[in-house]
């Protein structure tokens, strides 16, 4: 948070000597059509959801392109004896636009910080999609080789909850923060109640979950049995969709896409309480 406060103590000074630039040195005219584009570059950094060396660059590039061209359109001399001032525009568009980045940058970590605080008590054996690639990759050409059956499970909640509790403190906390946090409870609950053999991995928005040696009746029941216990345990409904090799595909990436697809299609309230409440016997043998 201090540094969060430095910065934007920062901008309001800077803000205050760019608006009053004019005054303090007679000589400089800036292009009234300047103030207007540095206020926008400033909000368009803030709201950006993500942001990076790589966006940031961009907007730099696209802000100073802009100014250009509208000094070009509206008639305003850009070289000459008028480019110490374009050059004096430019660069107050540029620290305008580092500001508001380091504003930006402030509050990302003040998020994933908060973030961090509310699910490092929560536990679980889930990695990120990167690191848990190759494992994902091992088992199926195991299953390829020995001719074995592979289920491959992608599941995600909509973020709504039928808890009175989070409910309350989706009012409280901002959005990251919650989404973090219902990963993380659902990355813990996948960790309890399936097997160690069993590879659990987020990727981006979603968990993947591959099952060695599960046909597809197995992977069916496993699913039934999660969206019960996400929606007992989290209050959360769960959209699962699934796809077996080497019945469906043959790939890993085919069985993702065509898991990811089917998760995708499913409409929210397809998943309820009554439909959920008489698991598949297979499924009970996926708990530790």
């Amino acid at each position: 948070m201090t540094k969060l406060r430095i910065w934007i103590a920062a901008t309001i000074g800077w803000l205050l000597v760019f608006f009053s630039i004019e005054r303090l040195h007679g000589p400089i005219n800036l292009a009234s059509f300047v103030y207007v584009l540095a206020a926008c570059a400033a909000v368009t950094v803030l709201v950006l959801p993500r942001r990076n060396s790589s966006s940031l660059a961009f907007l730099m590039t696209s802000t100073l392109a802009l100014h250009l061209g509208l000094k070009v359109t509206l008639g305003y001399e850009v070289f000459g004896a008028s480019l110490p001032l374009t050059a004096t525009e430019a660069s107050s568009l540029l620290i305008t636009v580092l500001l508001a980045q380091r504003i930006a940058a402030s509050i990302d970590e003040f998020e994933e910080g908060a973030a961090a605080v509310m699910t490092m008590h929560l536990g679980g054996r889930s990695t990120s999609f990167e690191q848990g690639q190759a494992d994902l990759y091992r088992e199926i050409r195991r299953a390829r080789q020995f001719k074995r059956r592979v289920s491959v499970l992608a599941l995600a909640t909509d973020g709504t909850s039928t808890s009175v509790a989070l409910n309350r403190l989706i009012k409280e906390v901002q959005h990251n923060a919650l989404r973090r946090y219902i990963d993380a409870r659902v990355g813990k609950l996948l960790s309890d109640e399936t097997k160690d053999c069993d590879i659990i991995a987020f990727n981006r928005d979603h968990y993947v979950l591959l099952l060695p040696e599960a046909t597809s009746e197995h992977a069916a029941g496993v699913r039934r049995r999660l969206q019960r216990l996400a929606l007992e345990k989290l209050g959360l409904r769960m959209h699962i969709g699934a796809a077996t090799f080497p019945d469906e595909e043959v790939t890993l990436s085919g069985l993702l896409n065509r898991a990811e697809g089917e998760m995708r299609s499913i409409v929210p309230n397809q998943v309820s309480p009554a439909t959920e409440a008489s698991p598949d016997p297979a499924a009970e043998t996926v708990s530790t």
